[in-house]
């Protein structure tokens, strides 16, 4: 509160009268994806707020109903690239399963995979040498330079903003040309999933 009476921020060159030329972002939309799901046995209502215990066993357990919706958004996106975020292993691999079946070219990089095969991987979607990378956040969100992509989908969004907004920023970042587009998919028994993602990005801002 001290600062705040004396200092500013600024966060841009155009701030202080310089040019932000070559330095604008371009736009960033989101697509918040709520899929619907049978309501459990002994509930009454859907709806439900999930805390962080039972968030994992929320996400088996609407895998199935969320890995299809994954499918829809890729085939609807055609043969662009994409980045698709996923927060378990068995999720993660039966996603590459689903789409590959389809005919997609996808690598899935995972935490038991060998140092050089996910450098040889993760390099290798920075080249456009295929066209679909399915990861967690943990592996793939930091550090790397991905403008080459603009269309990300998030199979499960959990409480953490930062590595949302990290995982993003793999694509929306100096150097990107395109509109970034982001599908955040969360399913009615995570509805204050989002909510606190939302919360904590205008904390942030």
């Amino acid at each position: 509160e001290f600062v705040s009476t004396w200092a500013v921020m600024m966060m841009r060159p155009e701030d202080i009268g310089f040019s932000a030329k070559g330095y604008d972002l371009p736009e960033l939309q989101f697509n918040d994806v709520i899929v619907k799901t049978p309501t459990p046995e002994g509930i009454l209502f859907g709806g439900l707020v999930v805390n962080a215990t039972e968030f994992n066993a929320s996400l088996r357990e609407t895998e199935s109903i969320r890995i299809n919706k994954v499918a829809e958004i890729v085939e609807s996106i055609g043969h662009e690239q994409i980045i698709i975020w996923a927060k378990q292993n068995q999720e993660a691999e039966n996603i590459y399963k689903k789409l590959t079946s389809l005919g997609y070219d996808c690598r899935n990089v995972k935490g038991s995979d060998s140092t050089e095969a996910k450098e040889k991987n993760l390099l290798g979607f920075a080249h456009n040498e295929f066209q679909i990378l399915i990861s967690k956040t943990k592996i793939a969100s930091f550090g790397m330079n991905f403008q080459n992509c603009h269309n990300q989908i998030f199979a499960s969004v959990d409480f953490s903003f930062e590595s949302t907004y990290q995982a993003i920023r793999r694509s929306w970042r100096f150097g990107q040309e395109e509109i970034v587009k982001v599908w955040l998919i969360t399913t009615d028994r995570m509805i204050n999933v989002l909510k606190t993602i939302n919360e904590k990005e205008y904390q942030f801002k």
